[in-house]
């Protein structure tokens, strides 16, 4: 027997379980969840990291410039600086995904 393949929750899903909690239309619902992602990206598109409580710290990382090769081809190239993303969970989120991953 094999384990059940896990499934992605989606922002329709999101949008779903805020009409289910608000009794809001579904319009609503997905302008709220759609509202809440605007904010959170515009906020790290300046640069600003972001924490919400409960739910985890989204901060920047940056990383300087390195050399890398191209692994077909074996030839140095440059990469250049970018910035990432990096999301660390709350305690709480933490301990709901072990207690969710034991069953």
């Amino acid at each position: 027997m094999t384990a059940p393949k896990p499934t992605t929750a989606t922002k329709a899903d999101l949008a779903a379980a805020v009409h289910e909690a608000l009794q809001v239309t579904k319009r609503d619902a997905a302008l709220i969840v759609d509202t809440v992602f605007d904010a959170m990206t515009q906020s790290l598109g300046a640069g600003r990291d972001l924490k919400i409580a409960g739910f985890g710290a989204f901060t920047l990382r940056r990383q300087p410039p390195r050399k890398g090769r191209n692994p077909k081809t074996g030839t140095p190239v440059e990469i250049p600086a970018r910035t990432t993303v990096l999301y660390r969970p709350s305690i709480a989120v933490k301990e709901k995904v072990q207690t969710s991953s034991r069953v």
